[in-house]
């Protein structure tokens, strides 16, 4: 399962290298992906990920809110 979210986390952030995902790098998978979500909803979406409040989400906060919502 980690390597999967993994792979997701990577998908979702883009820039390799940055080691984070952005509110925009989310922004616009959602409006590829799932167009019929508001901004807004991404904005809050990303602050319940965003843990720390640095605006850019690790994978260990990534992979603990899936984990979170998965079950």
């Amino acid at each position: 399962m980690k390597k999967k979210l993994k792979k997701n986390f990577i998908f979702l952030k883009k820039k390799k290298g940055s080691g984070f995902l952005t509110a925009q790098n989310l922004t616009k998978s959602f409006e590829i992906y799932a167009p019929s979500i508001s901004k807004l909803t991404v904005e809050e979406v990303f602050r319940e990920i965003d843990l720390d409040g640095d605006s850019r989400v690790s994978f260990r906060d990534f992979e603990r809110m899936m984990k979170t919502n998965i079950h």
